[in-house]
C-alpha cells in the first residue's frame, strides 16, 4: 500500500472511532430502577414478578440472591 493509501486508511479509522465513541457517550445513563417483588412464587429458578413506582409490571431475574415478596430491588 502507498503512503497516501495508509493515512486514508488511518484517517478512516480515527473518524469512525469518534463517530463509535460520541455515540455510545450519548447513550451512557443510568436506568436503574426501584421494584417491589410482588410475586416471588419462581424463586428457585430466580424469577420475580417487580412493580416499579408507576406500577409497571414485568419479570426480572437474579442468579446471585434469593428475594421475597415485599423485598425491594433494583433493577
Amino acid at each position: 500500500m502507498t503512503d497516501n493509501a495508509l493515512n486514508i486508511q488511518e484517517s478512516l479509522c480515527q473518524a469512525m472511532s469518534i463517530i463509535a465513541n460520541s455515540s455510545v457517550d450519548k447513550v451512557k445513563f443510568d436506568s436503574t430502577i426501584e421494584c417491589t417483588i410482588i410475586d416471588a412464587t419462581d424463586k428457585l429458578i430466580g424469577k420475580y414478578k417487580v412493580k416499579n413506582e408507576s406500577y409497571a409490571e414485568f419479570y426480572a431475574y437474579s442468579q446471585i440472591t434469593t428475594y421475597n415478596k415485599g423485598d425491594k430491588v433494583y433493577v
